[in-house]
């Protein structure tokens, strides 16, 4: 079977919080893109790790769910890619959640048995919640939270988008420069405040929220994943959405090279005078190639709170 793809770049940038770096703390938040020659399976990823006292092991929870979320995705297209369609959205909406989140938690088992609870992160924790971990703790019967993490993904198949969302964070795309910016996934409400779900909740998997997107006609220019540092640093919804906007116009005009030479830069700076928090930004763009260049070299950041 055969069908018509898009090439697509990717491209991804994970900054340390000004205020982590004000505390002395690392950045919780990972990226994660895999694009190989731009033909589909093409795959990017988000995670920002938990700041809770409990959750000792954050970062490295996110960093695992990046590469286990990316590896699953293309693993289950290569599995699914002579299917038809309906049978490939039939396995991405119902199969994939369960299976990352498996892959999640076997890394986690492998990532503890290598690397067990040391006194120090046993004693921060039992500070944290008294009781809660004990030094005979082991990797048969992992605390999950510790490595709490959210997680976003986006695959670009043949002929169709695959959106994954667990917790906070946002996924935003552009059809082109001449249309509104979208979210392809509805916001969880419940998601308030500083609560999230999570990879390390039991029953996470019945809060993940999916889209699968058949894509005959053309598909999106731009999508873009952030971890919620990035939205929280701007003063309402439209001034973050113009960031989406703002990135494709940069890309059209200068290419995606340029974007991607200032990314750490231009995230540096939001954290700085936004949230303060960890920001994690990861782009899929679609067949772009520059056509002249801006004067300006920074993202606009007037509506930052």
């Amino acid at each position: 079977m055969s069908r018509s793809y898009e090439t697509w770049t990717a491209i991804g940038e994970s900054v340390r919080g000004a205020a982590h770096i004000r505390g002395g703390l690392p950045n919780q938040d990972a990226v994660n893109c895999q694009m190989g020659n731009g033909a589909p399976p093409v795959a990017i990823a988000v995670a920002d790790g938990h700041g809770s006292p409990r959750c000792i092991r954050s970062s490295d929870g996110a960093a695992i769910a990046v590469r286990v979320a990316v590896d699953t995705a293309i693993g289950f297209f290569k599995d699914t890619h002579d299917l038809p369609l309906s049978a490939i959205k039939d396995v991405f909406l119902h199969r994939f959640p369960a299976a990352v989140l498996r892959a999640w938690q076997n890394a986690v088992c492998e990532h503890l048995t290598i690397m067990p609870f040391s006194i120090a992160e046993l004693s921060a924790t039992n500070d944290a919640r008294p009781g809660e971990y004990t030094h005979t703790h082991a990797p048969e019967q992992p605390d999950f939270y510790a490595y709490g993490t959210t997680l976003l993904l986006v695959l670009a198949g043949e002929g169709f988008i695959f959106y994954f969302q667990l917790g906070d964070g946002d996924i935003l795309t552009m059809q082109d420069k001449h249309n509104e910016v979208k979210r392809p996934l509805v916001k969880d409400l419940a998601l308030i405040a500083n609560e999230t779900t999570s990879l390390c909740m039991p029953n996470a998997v019945k809060f993940v929220r999916t889209k699968f997107d058949a894509t005959r006609d053309t598909p999106p220019q731009l999508i873009m994943i952030s971890t919620d540092g990035y939205y929280n640093s701007y003063s309402s919804e439209p001034s973050f959405s113009q960031v989406a906007a703002d990135l494709l116009d940069f890309i059209n005009s200068n290419g995606i090279d340029y974007v991607e030479n200032n990314l750490a830069d231009w995230l540096n700076e939001v954290s700085l005078q936004g949230s303060g928090d960890d920001v994690s930004l990861a782009l899929l763009v679609r067949d772009v190639s520059p056509s002249k260049t801006v004067s300006t070299n920074s993202l606009n950041i007037s509506n930052l709170k």
